[in-house]
Order: C-alpha cells, then structure tokens, then sequence
C-alpha cells in the first residue's frame, strides 16, 4: 500500500508522498442532495462549494430545505 498512486474518481491518490506514512490526501468540497424529476436515481449530488478545492467544477449554489 505505501508505494501505492491510483488515478481515482476523486483524484489522484499518492500514498508515497504523506502527509504521514500510509494516507493519501485528496480535495474536500461540499455537496448538497437534490431530488431529480425522474431517471434512473432519484437523487443527485450536486457540488455547491469549492473554496478549498477550485480543480472541482461546482454545479450549483446552497439551497434551503424545502
């Protein structure tokens, strides 16, 4: 595992490089749960927030709960 460095959904993952042995980092961004108007799901996460992490394209901003 620790010589490990996958290309993932999230990101590269790196395990060689730290921030300590064996963990690899990768971008936090926030996300909100919106109901979809049909489809194979009925839920789709939706990415509203990305000040740590602009590689991350967002597809909205925050909604209130309905």
């Amino acid at each position: 595992m620790k010589t490990m460095k996958v290309s993932t959904i999230v990101g590269d993952l790196d395990w060689t490089t730290g921030p300590v042995p064996n963990v690899a980092k990768t971008p936090l961004t926030g996300g909100q749960w919106r109901k979809t108007d049909g489809g194979a799901f009925p839920w789709d996460l939706v990415i509203v927030s990305n000040s740590i992490a602009p590689m991350v394209p967002t597809g909205g901003t925050v909604e209130p709960l309905k």
